[in-house]
C-alpha cells in the first residue's frame, strides 16, 4: 500500500470518528499542490461547491499553520474563487491558533484575530473524539505526538486552553453587522 493510499484509509477512519457521511478527495499527491496546480484545484474546488453549496467553509489561515504548501494552496484557492464570484458562502472562515497560543507554540505566524474578527469555539465536549480522530493519522504519528506533547506542556506551564478552537473571518456575503466574537460558526447564517 502507497503512503497515498495508507493516508486516504486514515482519512476515512477518522472521517467515521467524527461522524462524516462524504468525504471527497480531489486526486492530488500530498504535498503536490505548487503554483501550476492552482488553476485545476481551484475548478475542482468549485465544482464541489456547486454541488454542496455550504454555508460555511473553513480554510486553514494563510500560512497553512504549519507551512504546508497543500494547505496554503487549498486556503488561497478558496479565497480566490470567492474575491473572483465563482464561490458564495455566506462566511468563509480562516482556522488557526489564538495569538496567545501560537506564541507560546513557537508558531506566531498561524494566528489568527478570532476575538475580535472571528468565533472562538468551545471543543471540550467533544475533544476525546477529535483526538482519536487525530490518532487515527497514524503515517503523521511523529508529528502527532510531537504537537500533543507541546500542547500538554503548554496547558501544564502556561494554563492554555485546548479545548477551544479559534477561527477569523476571512471573507462573507452576509450584508449585517456580526458581533465578535461568535461562538456557533453558523449564527447569522
Amino acid at each position: 500500500m502507497t503512503v497515498g493510499e495508507l493516508r486516504k484509509a486514515e482519512l476515512e477512519k477518522a472521517a467515521q470518528i467524527l461522524g462524516f457521511h462524504r468525504i471527497k478527495n480531489l486526486g492530488f499527491y500530498d504535498g503536490n499542490l505548487h503554483e501550476n496546480q492552482l488553476p485545476l484545484l481551484s475548478d475542482l474546488i468549485a465544482r464541489e461547491v456547486d454541488s454542496v453549496k455550504p454555508d460555511v467553509i473553513i480554510i486553514y489561515e494563510r500560512t497553512g499553520i504549519s507551512l504546508h504548501l497543500d494547505h496554503i494552496a487549498v486556503s488561497k484557492a478558496v479565497i480566490d474563487l470567492f474575491d473572483a464570484g465563482r464561490i458564495k458562502p455566506q462566511k468563509i472562515y480562516y482556522f488557526g491558533l489564538d495569538k496567545e497560543m501560537a506564541r507560546l507554540a513557537g508558531g506566531e505566524r498561524a494566528w489568527v484575530d478570532s476575538q475580535n474578527h472571528g468565533a472562538v469555539i468551545d471543543v471540550s465536549s467533544v475533544w476525546q473524539t477529535k483526538l482519536a480522530a487525530i490518532k487515527e493519522h497514524k503515517t503523521q504519528g511523529a508529528d502527532i505526538k510531537r504537537m500533543l506533547k507541546r500542547y500538554r506542556q503548554l496547558k501544564n506551564n502556561r494554563g492554555a486552553n485546548l479545548h477551544h478552537e479559534h477561527f477569523q473571518l476571512a471573507r462573507t456575503t452576509i450584508d449585517k453587522r456580526l458581533s465578535f466574537p461568535e461562538s456557533d460558526l453558523l449564527a447569522s447564517t
